[in-house]
């Protein structure tokens, strides 16, 4: 967010993954609908409305918090549902084998996308949730328009498609399984097992119990990849299965914002960086955050509250890069910043050393 921004063109989760959930609110909203071209924006036109890196740092790290405690109630019933591991090396596929690039996935799942949205229309269409009674007609004339079909599948933007091969993939294209994705939003938790047992007549080749294990905002739902057929082969495809209440306590604002904080993470890294974040205190503003980061007591997780009261107490321009040393550091282990960069001494690990050296010399220390 610096004095360069005025030349780089955001998109929405650009935005979003800057700013978290202040994107979600009002003012930034609109100023997004009225500035966006093309589906992106100049980027000062999204930082004028968060231009204190520490109140938005701040205010993520409090609804990462709040979030989980509003989500954890959720699912209770759902958590036994069997997850089904991926079986083999499957690779998105065409004609000639792997696919090898953006060009020939999309070929792919631009055949596919119709076959995905009948194939899982054909599967509910027994069931109460997909095929609610159909209410009176209203006098007057018929609306012109017809009603949105209850399931509509979409592509994956080509951009995020390759961010995600890059980033967890090594840059194959052929990994990426949700190019072609869609959601069913129901009511209730028997509803969620409802669609679940109409689908299981698909091919589900994958399922990931998100009820069991959420993600690391708490959010939670069922994850389904399902194999379609195209040509000779077949082409895999993600649905969700989500619960209403679920979905609208969750921000995907936040989602994008924290995702750096979890990059890379096995199981176990993922649980401590949550554990360590639930544990940072609740709070008015940032002020009131610092100082109570200061007056915790130094029996609990030390080394993560003196890595944030560092990071706030730091040059503001810096806050967000500061921040993200978050997911690079062993706070977990260490007792104290010194032992952490003790730690990181023996390792040899230059860059994050001089990230220890950094923040130890914030006014704090």
């Amino acid at each position: 967010m610096g004095a360069a921004a005025s030349t780089q063109r955001w998109t929405a989760e650009d935005v979003q993954q800057a700013i978290g959930v202040l994107f979600d609110d009002e003012p930034t909203r609109a100023a997004w609908d009225e500035a966006k071209r093309n589906g992106t924006v100049d980027a000062d036109t999204i930082t004028t409305h968060a231009v204190d890196p520490k109140e938005v740092l701040f205010r993520n790290l409090q609804r990462f918090k709040e979030e989980q405690g509003a989500l954890g109630r959720y699912g209770t019933t759902l958590r036994d549902i069997a997850e089904q591991a991926l079986e083999g090396k499957r690779r998105q596929r065409d004609g000639g084998g792997e696919v090898a690039g953006l060009d020939d996935l999309y070929a792919v799942a631009e055949k596919a996308i119709g076959v995905f949205g009948e194939l899982v229309t054909q599967a509910l269409s027994v069931s109460d949730v997909a095929e609610a009674p159909a209410p009176a007609p209203a006098p007057g004339p018929a609306p012109e328009a017809p009603a949105r079909p209850y399931f509509l599948p979409s592509l994956k933007p080509r951009a995020r498609c390759a961010a995600k091969a890059a980033t967890r993939y090594g840059g194959k294209v052929s990994r990426v399984f949700d190019v072609v994705r869609g959601s069913l939003i129901v009511e209730t938790e028997s509803q969620v097992l409802d669609v679940y047992e109409k689908l299981s007549k698909l091919n589900i080749v994958r399922l990931k119990n998100r009820f069991a294990k959420p993600l690391y905002t708490g959010y939670r739902d069922l994850l389904l990849t399902i194999a379609v057929p195209v040509d000779e082969g077949d082409h895999l495809c993600e649905l969700c299965i989500q619960l209403d209440a679920v979905e609208a306590a969750s921000s995907y604002a936040l989602y994008c914002f924290m995702r750096p904080f979890f990059l890379n993470a096995t199981t176990s890294q993922a649980r401590q960086r949550r554990d360590l974040l639930l544990a940072l205190p609740a709070a008015s503003d940032a002020d009131d955050f610092v100082d109570k980061l200061a007056a915790m007591p130094k029996d609990g997780p030390i080394v993560c509250v003196e890595f944030f009261r560092a990071v706030f107490l730091g040059a503001p321009r810096a806050v967000r890069e500061r921040s993200l040393l978050f997911s690079e550091l062993p706070l977990y282990d260490a007792t104290s910043l010194e032992d952490l960069a003790a730690r990181i001494l023996r390792s040899n690990d230059v860059h994050q050393l001089e990230a220890v050296v950094v923040l130890m010399r914030c006014p704090s220390h």
